[in-house]
């Protein structure tokens, strides 16, 4: 018997836990809280670099006499590289998950990835430096499959699903606040107190979203859980439309979103053949061209700043360490 077979009936039961007529915007306000303050604070790992410095960490690169030592502030940077570029290699695993055993796991999962990266954040220091580099990953590959749960959420208004999105991902970019926060109150609270408190919270507050604010499937994902003759379907009803047949039999209201949906599952029934589809093909090279264009601006806007005498050099050497990390975001993409 299948893993989707023994949790349908209490995925079902969850999904129908309540039936509140303003449930959705409840869903969605606490989908907002939860990629403000527990989602992709690594992004903002700028603002982290100086306390980390403080307490040691990758301090075993220089020598004793050493103040400011470039080997050290490069392995920050390649910490960062490496979170970014491993994300993107196995955040395809994310959306397999997701078609193959449904939101409510992906989410689940996603939170407890998020956890342990951010308890490694608490207990990287001086002696475990090196944990760094595995605490981004988690905290990445978590933050982001975790987006992707929630914009689900999206197809619970059809009328304003990108309005919902474009919410939800300046929450996720707008998350970077944490490390600020965390900066500012160090060291008065130190990091491995402020990372615990974030780690638990994220914890709780992403384990009951999962459970009571996603669906095991959405509303625009096919039920993975029925057998579906996609092929009789589509077939019927694309010969219903060449005979000019579109009145349905009784009056049950022709449905469009549906027929969409098994005409594709019939041009596309496999993973595989998703991936290599023409649209798939055009849509990645435009997809890279563009952000290489952009990565190449940002390079560029290091060296045009070098030159400009009415900034300050603190402000100058700022936007520039910013440029070269948002630079190594787009590279990975």
């Amino acid at each position: 018997m299948s893993l989707n077979a023994i949790a349908a009936p209490r995925c079902v039961r969850l999904d129908s836990w309540c039936q509140w007529r303003h449930q959705r915007w409840f869903i969605l306000i606490a989908a907002l809280v939860e990629l403000f303050w527990f989602s992709g604070y690594h992004y903002g790992y700028n603002a982290l670099i100086d306390p980390f410095k403080q307490i040691g960490v990758f301090r075993y690169a220089c020598n004793a006499s050493e103040e400011n030592c470039p080997l050290q502030e490069k392995l920050f940077h390649y910490a960062f590289l490496v979170w970014v570029i491993v994300q993107m290699c196995l955040i395809t695993g994310a959306g397999i998950i997701m078609d193959r055993f449904g939101l409510r796991l992906l989410k689940l999962l996603a939170v407890g990835i998020y956890f342990v990266g951010t308890l490694m954040f608490a207990f990287t220091k001086g002696e475990s430096s090196n944990l760094l580099f595995v605490a981004g990953i988690f905290v990445a590959l978590g933050c982001v499959s975790s987006l992707i749960c929630n914009h689900q959420i999206s197809s619970m208004f059809p009328e304003f699903r990108g309005f919902t999105i474009s919410l939800m991902s300046g929450a996720f970019d707008s998350s970077t606040v944490v490390t600020f926060l965390i900066t500012k109150t160090f060291p008065s609270i130190s990091l491995q107190t402020s990372f615990v408190v974030v780690a638990c919270c994220a914890l709780f507050y992403g384990t009951m979203m999962g459970l009571f604010g996603l669906t095991q499937w959405s509303e625009d994902m096919s039920n993975r859980g029925m057998k579906v003759d996609v092929d009789d379907t589509v077939e019927r009803q694309v010969d219903k439309h060449r005979n000019g047949d579109d009145e349905l039999e009784g009056n049950v209201k022709y449905n469009v979103d549906e027929r969409i949906q098994a005409i594709l599952e019939s041009r596309y029934p496999s993973l595989r053949r998703c991936i290599f589809s023409w649209p798939f093909f055009l849509v990645t090279l435009w997809f890279m061209f563009g952000m290489l264009r952009f990565s190449y601006f940002l390079n560029q806007m290091e060296y045009r700043l070098n030159g400009n005498k009415y900034l300050p050099q603190t402000s100058i050497e700022f936007l520039g360490q910013n440029a070269r990390h948002k630079s190594s975001i787009l590279a990975a993409y």
